[in-house]
This record gives C-alpha cells, structure tokens and sequence, in this order.
C-alpha cells in the first residue's frame, strides 16, 4: 500500500533541498580579488594615418570615326597608406624564467582589410 505525503512535509522537503543545493554550490564559486594597486596596461600615446590613396581615373574610348567620347571604365579610390602606433609601456625588464623561457613583452595588433 502507498502512502502520500501532506502538503506540509512536501513543502518542507523541497525547501531543504533548495538550501541543502545552495550551501553546496556556494564554495564552487571562486572569489574574486582585486589587487590594492592595480597596475595599469599600455598606453597608447599617439595613432597616425598617412593616408595616401591611389586615385584610378575614368577611362574613356574617343571614336575615331564619330568622334564620340565613351566612358568604358569607371575611375576608384583605393586606400593606402601606414598607419604608425606610439605605445608607451609600464617599465619592463625582460628576463628569463627558471625553465629557460625568454619573458619580455609582446602586442598582438588586428588590422582589418575592407576588401577582404
């Protein structure tokens, strides 16, 4: 024979279970610290763009029997140029670590070609 349980010892039971999961999953957490003084990144001082764009023209064909002039070719712009990063670093002394790893520092600059 099966016996129910009363409203009052079903509430009961999940409400244990919710705090029994919640003082469980309270020490999965790690903390998160955030050291006195932070040492700042890189900065960046200065970004010049020497843009020096390659100016295409129109390109047109004069008939030489009519003397009509037609455009065969539309004219562009295309971009070019340097673009120059000044970055001015925290004071770092390059070295190498005790498994004879060569620590200094690197920067990795993503460039997006619009064409591509």
């Amino acid at each position: 024979m099966m016996t129910f349980l009363n409203k009052k010892v079903t509430l009961v039971l999940i409400f244990t279970s919710v705090i029994s999961g919640l003082l469980l999953v309270e020490p999965c957490m790690a903390p998160i610290t955030v050291p006195e003084q932070p040492r700042l990144g890189p900065e960046i001082v200065s970004v010049v763009i020497d843009n020096n764009p390659l100016v295409i023209p129109p390109g047109y064909y004069t008939d030489p029997y009519t003397g009509e002039t037609y455009q065969i070719s539309t004219g562009r712009t295309d971009p070019r140029g340097n673009v120059t990063i000044t970055i001015k670093n925290r004071p770092f002394t390059p070295y190498t670590d005790e498994n004879g790893n060569y620590i200094n520092t690197y920067y990795t600059i993503w460039w997006e070609d619009p064409f591509s």
